[in-house]
């Protein structure tokens, strides 16, 4: 017996049939490029509209001699003022001051003679901490300044023992850490934060 053919595949040629499944292939491939390069398009606008910017900590510190701020240079003078400190992070951040104090010749160079701490007036909130570091109690937004830190003091003059002239000079180096979380202050100094402010030095 034998089989009757579909009518609908009546009259349709073996090459036909080979160009249909090739355009049908070739549909299939275009469908697939398209659809990647959609994906293309929308990842590379995703990703250029949720740029993260990493954090960047760091400070400043500002002061002024005999009413005078200087930057650089071997400055001499007798009474030290209006010590802030800026916030020059791209965010929030608490800072600290650890102050040294040395004796130096006309030229800066240190010498090696026991020098005393000088005996500071802390205004609002600043907190004093061990190892004669100063705490300011508030977070600063960036480009924010604190406080100053104390009530202007004086620097003492001595001689050596060849009766060279020498002066005292107290040095202030500042420190920042980001404010928030605060768990990264309380971790790394180990102060207590309530609040949002700090509350107690160690």
């Amino acid at each position: 017996r034998k089989q009757q053919k579909d009518p609908k595949q009546k009259g349709v040629s073996p090459v036909k049939k080979r160009v249909n499944r090739i355009l049908i292939i070739a549909a299939a491939l275009t469908l697939a490029a398209a659809v990647g390069v959609t994906f293309a398009f929308m990842f590379k606008k995703a990703k250029s509209e949720n740029l993260l910017v990493p954090a960047s900590i760091s400070c400043t510190v500002h002061e002024k001699l005999d009413g005078t701020e200087h930057t650089d240079g071997t400055n001499i003078g007798g009474r030290k003022n209006d010590i802030t400190v800026e916030n020059t992070s791209n965010t929030s951040a608490f800072v600290r001051l650890r102050v040294v104090s040395n004796w130096v010749n006309a030229d800066g160079e240190i010498m090696g003679i026991s020098s005393e701490m000088p005996s500071l007036t802390l205004n609002d909130n600043w907190l004093k901490g061990s190892d004669d570091t100063y705490y300011f109690a508030l977070s600063l937004a960036p480009g924010e300044y604190t406080e100053s830190l104390c009530e202007p003091f004086h620097l003492s003059q001595s001689t050596d023992r060849d009766g060279n002239v020498i002066y005292q000079n107290v040095e202030l180096f500042a420190e920042a850490i980001q404010a928030s979380p605060t768990g990264a202050a309380v971790q790394s100094w180990g102060v207590t934060i309530n609040d949002g402010k700090i509350t107690a030095a160690p």
